[in-house]
C-alpha cells in the first residue's frame, strides 16, 4: 500500500508534466493555481496512502489470531507437514485440528480484516476435508501409546498386492488434504505476518488429548 501511494503520486506528476509539454496553451493555462492544486492533491493521495498502510491491525482480530494459532501451533504444523502415512502414526495428530474444527466455528471467530477471513474460511473447509479424510482411512492400531494406519503393514503388503494398493489409495486419500491443509494455515500465517499481525501464538504447545496420558521423556 506504502509504495502503491508513493507510485501514484509520482506518476500524477509526471502525468501533469508530460501534458503540459504536449498539449499547445495548457502550460499557460494550469500555472500557477491549477498546477498547484494538482500537486497538492497528489501529496495529500500519497500520505493518504501512507498512513493507512501505516494502521495496525484491530485488537480484536489479533486476539481471534492467537486463539486460531494456539489450537493450531507451528508444532501441530509441522507434524502433519512431515507424515507421509505410509507408515503407523500418532492417533492423536489430527486432535488439534478437530479441536480448532469444534471450537473455532462461530461467528465470532471470524475476521474483520477480509484477506485474513478469506483465508480463515478456506483453512476451515479443507480442515475438515484433512480429518474426515483421516478418519474414513486411518484404522486404530492398539499399542502402547495408541497410533493408527492404513489398514496393513509389514509382511502383509508385501505377500498381497492387492492389499498393497488399498493401503496406497487410503495413504493418498489423506496425504492430499493433508498438503492442502498445511498449505492453507502458511497462507494465513503468511498473509497475517505481511498485515503486521504478531505471531507468538505460533509457538504454543501442540494441544493433546485429555484423556491421554502425556508420554515420558525420562
Amino acid at each position: 500500500m506504502r509504495t502503491l501511494g508513493a507510485v501514484g503520486s509520482v506518476a500524477s506528476v509526471i502525468g501533469t508534466i508530460v501534458a503540459v509539454a504536449v498539449i499547445p496553451g495548457l502550460g499557460a493555462w494550469l500555472y500557477p493555481l491549477p498546477l498547484i492544486v494538482v500537486l497538492v492533491l497528489a501529496l495529500v493521495t500519497s500520505w493518504m496512502f501512507f498512513l493507512i498502510s501505516r494502521r495496525g491491525p484491530g485488537q480484536a482480530d489479533q486476539e481471534r489470531l492467537n486463539r486460531l494459532l494456539s489450537t493450531l501451533p507451528r508444532q501441530a504444523i509441522r507434524r502433519v507437514r512431515e507424515e507421509d502415512f505410509s507408515s503407523a502414526w500418532d492417533d492423536d495428530l489430527t486432535y488439534p485440528v478437530t479441536k480448532y474444527l469444534y471450537e473455532h466455528e462461530s461467528v465470532e471467530d471470524r475476521f474483520d480484516n477480509r484477506a485474513l477471513e478469506r483465508r480463515r474460511k478456506h483453512l476451515y473447509e479443507v480442515a475438515d476435508k484433512f480429518v474426515h479424510a483421516e478418519g474414513a482411512n486411518g484404522f486404530s492400531h492398539r499399542t502402547a501409546h495408541g497410533s493408527r494406519y492404513t489398514g496393513w503393514a509389514g509382511m502383509e503388503l508385501e505377500e498381497d498386492s492387492e492389499k498393497c494398493k488399498t493401503a496406497e489409495k487410503r495413504r493418498v486419500a489423506i496425504r492430499s488434504p493433508a498438503v492442502e491443509f498445511v498449505k492453507a494455515h502458511d497462507d494465513l500465517v503468511s498473509a497475517a505476518k505481511h498485515r503486521r499481525f504478531k505471531l507468538e501464538a505460533l509457538a504454543h504447545e501442540t494441544p493433546r488429548p485429555t484423556w491421554r496420558e502425556q508420554p515420558s521423556h525420562a
